[in-house]
C-alpha cells in the first residue's frame, strides 16, 4: 500500500487542467484584443463621420443659411432612414408610443437645440472655433458631475489630459484661421446644453 502510494505520488500523469487554463487565458487575450480593435474601429469611424458632417454642415449652411430648417431636414432624414431600415428588417425599431414620446421629448428637444446651436456656431464662425468649443465641453461636464451628481472629481492625470486636448485645439485654431465668434450667444447655448 505504501508502494502504491509512492508510485502514485511520483507517477507522471497528464495535467488535464493546464490546457483548459491555457485555452481560457488565450481566449481571454483574444477577446480583449478583439474588443480593443472594435473600440479603435468605432472611435476612428466616429471621428471620420463627425469631421465629415462638420465640413458638410459648414458647406450646407453657406448654400442654405437657415439653421433651424437645415437641422430639421437632417433629423427628418435620419428618422426616415431609421423607419425604412426597420421596415426592411435590417434593424429593430420600437413602435412609437405617445407616452414614451412625451417622456423623451425634453431630452430629444435639448438634443435638437444643441445640434442646432452647434450648426449655428459653424455657420457664423469657422470650423476651428467649433473644434475649440467641442474641446471645452468635457471640462464643465467633469465639474458639474462632481458638484451635482456627487461623483468624485477626475484625477490630476485626467485634468492634464483635458488641458492637453484644449491647448492642442487652441493651438490648431490659432495656427489656421484663429478664433472667429460670429455669435457668442449660440456658443454659450451650445456649451450650456452639452
Amino acid at each position: 500500500m505504501c508502494r502504491g502510494g509512492v508510485r502514485q505520488l511520483f507517477s507522471v500523469q497528464p495535467d488535464i487542467e493546464a490546457p483548459r487554463d491555457f485555452d481560457a487565458k488565450r481566449d481571454a487575450k483574444a477577446a480583449a484584443a478583439a474588443s480593443q480593435s472594435t473600440a479603435l474601429l468605432l472611435v476612428a469611424g466616429h471621428a471620420i463621420c463627425a469631421s465629415g458632417l462638420l465640413v458638410v454642415n459648414k458647406w450646407a449652411l453657406r448654400e442654405f443659411p437657415f439653421v433651424w430648417t437645415l437641422t430639421t431636414i437632417q433629423f427628418l432624414f435620419a428618422a426616415f432612414v431609421t423607419y425604412t431600415a426597420g421596415k426592411m428588417g435590417i434593424i429593430h425599431v420600437d413602435s412609437l408610443e405617445l407616452g414614451r414620446l412625451l417622456h423623451f421629448f425634453p431630452a430629444a428637444g435639448m438634443f435638437f437645440i444643441t445640434i442646432t446651436a452647434g450648426n449655428a456656431v459653424v455657420g457664423m464662425s469657422n470650423v476651428d472655433t467649433f473644434i475649440v468649443m467641442r474641446s471645452v465641453v468635457p471640462i464643465p461636464c467633469a465639474i458639474l458631475e462632481a458638484v451635482v451628481l456627487k461623483e468624485p472629481y477626475p484625477p490630476p492625470r485626467s485634468w492634464v489630459g483635458l488641458a492637453i486636448v484644449l491647448l492642442g485645439a487652441v493651438g490648431f485654431c490659432l495656427s489656421n484661421q484663429g478664433l472667429l465668434v460670429g455669435s457668442a450667444a449660440w456658443g454659450f447655448l451650445y456649451l450650456a446644453l452639452m
